[in-house]
């Protein structure tokens, strides 16, 4: 009997996320859409990293630049989330043996 019940909420639970996946960006999109599609603007960090002697790394920066997001749950329209844009600011490419 309790692993019946135990079954059972296992596959109320599973149905639960499914329905949240499925519904969660469209829900989104139009959540964001009636808002008029706000968008916000974060400016960016660009670096080089190149290994040094020693076992040592140097960064370089290169550039700043600034890019579009979207203030919703999800990226829309190509660019990023903003709440997640603005927790990786900084780029780094790296360069040298692995």
């Amino acid at each position: 009997m309790a692993r019946q019940r135990s079954i059972q909420v296992v596959r109320y639970v599973l149905l639960g996320l499914v329905t949240v996946a499925v519904l969660g960006y469209p829900m989104d999109w139009l959540v964001w859409t009636v808002r008029h599609q706000p968008t916000d603007s974060i400016q960016m960090e660009h670096y080089t990293e190149t290994d040094l002697k020693g076992n040592k790394e140097g960064w370089d920066p290169d550039a700043t630049f600034v890019v579009t997001c979207s203030q919703s749950l999800f990226g829309q329209t190509g660019s990023g989330a903003c709440w997640w844009v603005r927790q990786h600011t900084q780029q780094v490419d790296r360069y040298g043996p692995n």
